[in-house]
């Protein structure tokens, strides 16, 4: 009878509140490459949120569309039923001539009223924005 023979397994001992140190060949190169890889990633996040915002000023227009829409609707039913009934048969028999004179439109410089400057709460592309320009900052040291 073969006996099977249970090794041990050894978890290797790391005491909690003690330091713990990796020896890096090139500690600069490391810290230039992991500042490459968050500018990059804070691109991909920027360019992100552009799509988030375009996105939810998209569908607000289209919610505005559709109401629009609705009311036209509504209104062009309103109007049709108040027009009179005629009969098409009368409308057949009688030419109309078209005499219609252009219209000059006048065309006005409408001002706008001054707007006050609302203070925003930061959005998150701002914070995006400040943390790249950090980031960029200290690339730059580096080099």
């Amino acid at each position: 009878m073969s006996k099977k023979i249970k090794k041990k397994e050894i978890a290797p001992q790391v005491h909690e509140g003690e330091p713990y140190f990796v020896y890096l060949k090139n500690p600069l190169e490391y810290r230039r490459q992991l500042l490459e890889s968050s500018r990059k990633t804070i691109y991909a996040l920027k360019s992100h949120q552009k799509i988030l915002s375009i996105r939810q000023k998209k569908f607000e227009e289209m919610r505005k569309l559709r109401t629009s829409i609705k009311e036209l609707l509504y209104l062009n039913r309103k109007f049709n039923e108040k027009l009179p009934k005629y009969d098409n048969k009368f409308l057949e028999g009688v030419r109309t001539e078209d005499k219609t004179k252009p219209v000059k439109i006048l065309v006005t410089k409408v001002r706008k009223p001054a707007v006050p400057i609302i203070k925003r709460e930061k959005s998150d592309m701002d914070r995006l924005e400040e943390s790249l320009a950090g980031i960029e900052k200290k690339l730059r040291n580096l080099q």
